[in-house]
């Protein structure tokens, strides 16, 4: 039980790779071709995670900075609309003060507790969500693998899904924390989404909005974690820790925005005198001056867009969760967009990504306050 069949993943490979064999339209071809690319992909991944000698542990690495710097270049080129929210996000927040816990209690969990709580977690919203948790629920025993994570409290977890189908794959590592709840209502959600709007991960022009029901989930989450697992302070320090890991995201990207404009891109293989730049210029430590040179914003630009949209829907579904949703559906449904036709779109809808997240964060406080955590998080006059 929760355990991915690779038989079946073998089976439709095969068959799959028998169509492409007399496929002669050349639309239809590229189709085959991507289906057959993201079944491959679930077998290697398959293979590499249920390989006894198997560790997941985060990769450190030092490519050039130049590389690092072209990649940045393209993202900011490609998704330029988006970059005014990061700044208004940092203006917003200029002079909060973030402490939260670094660790979360541990709790045992145990899986068929974390199926029913993910279940009861979406069955809550009646009509499309919940239908559509009915359907992707009969996949789950053999679409779902559990892994325990060891040496770490930095929650993984990853949905594949396949190209040309309405299913997806979920791997979801266990760390024996509140979070692992969080983690189960992120990644179902995905495969919400994509039953919704099928190959929804392949549309990269939507690249910026794709974890925004995700992310909108979790913060859901913590208020189901508060209201039904009594678990008030967890659900508090975790939404500390991402606002943190969010804003301090939004810090780099602004700063590497401004390394751009300031360095052209060959200079990027002068090491030093960026370094001394970002010395003098912002009177950076060396933690943040490693992870503004060995850090791509890619991850970071969809998932920052992505959560100062969510956050926008939590607002409106503390004062109407039926509004909420339906919007939630529309954006989750749209499709066949460029990358600014998306963003557009969200704006027709009268969302502006971060445009409460000032009320969020007062939300927050007040919440922190009736727990007596006092200066957790608080601005700084």
């Amino acid at each position: 039980m929760y355990k991915w069949n690779i038989e079946t993943i073998g089976t439709q490979l095969n068959e799959f790779e028998k169509r492409l064999n007399h496929e002669t339209d050349p639309e239809m071809q590229i189709k085959l071709n991507r289906t057959i690319a993201s079944l491959e992909t679930l077998i290697d991944y398959y293979e590499d995670t249920n390989n006894p000698d198997y560790i997941e542990l985060p990769i450190y690495h030092h490519p050039r900075i130049k590389k690092i710097a072209s990649s940045d270049q393209h993202i900011f080129k490609s998704y330029q609309s988006y970059y005014p929210y990061f700044v208004q996000m940092l203006s917003e927040l200029d002079s909060l003060v973030i402490i939260p816990k670094s660790k979360l209690p541990r709790i045992k969990t145990n899986l068929n507790y974390l199926m029913t709580v993910s279940e009861d977690f979406y069955r809550q919203f009646k009509g499309e969500i919940s239908d559509t948790y009915s359907q992707i629920k009969p996949t789950l025993p053999t679409h779902l693998q559990f892994r325990k994570l060891v040496g770490t409290d930095v929650s993984f977890a990853q949905t594949l899904s396949v190209y040309g189908s309405r299913y997806s794959y979920y791997d979801i590592g266990i760390v024996n924390s509140s979070q692992d709840y969080i983690t189960l209502f992120h990644e179902l959600g995905h495969g919400i989404a994509n039953y919704l709007n099928p190959d929804l991960l392949y549309d990269y022009n939507k690249y910026c909005f794709v974890e925004t029901d995700t992310l909108f989930w979790e913060l859901v989450g913590y208020d189901y974690l508060s209201n039904h697992l009594s678990l008030k302070d967890d659900a508090y320090l975790i939404s500390l820790l991402y606002l943190k890991e969010y804003s301090y995201d939004a810090d780099i990207i602004c700063t590497k925005k401004d390394l751009l404009s300031h360095f052209k891109l060959p200079e990027f293989n002068h090491k030093k005198e960026i370094i001394t730049y970002l010395r003098h210029t912002y009177g950076c430590d060396d933690q943040y001056i490693k992870d503004v040179l060995y850090s791509e914003i890619k991850e970071m630009y969809h998932y920052g867009i992505s959560y100062l949209t969510a956050i926008e829907l939590y607002m409106i579904y503390l004062s109407d969760p039926q509004i909420a949703l339906d919007l939630l559906l529309k954006i989750i449904k749209v499709k066949d967009l460029t990358s600014d036709g998306y963003l557009n779109y969200i704006k027709s809808l009268g969302i502006i990504p971060g445009s409460h997240i000032k009320e969020y964060v007062d939300l927050l406080i007040n919440r922190g306050k009736e727990l007596g955590y006092g200066k957790r998080l608080y601005y700084q006059h």
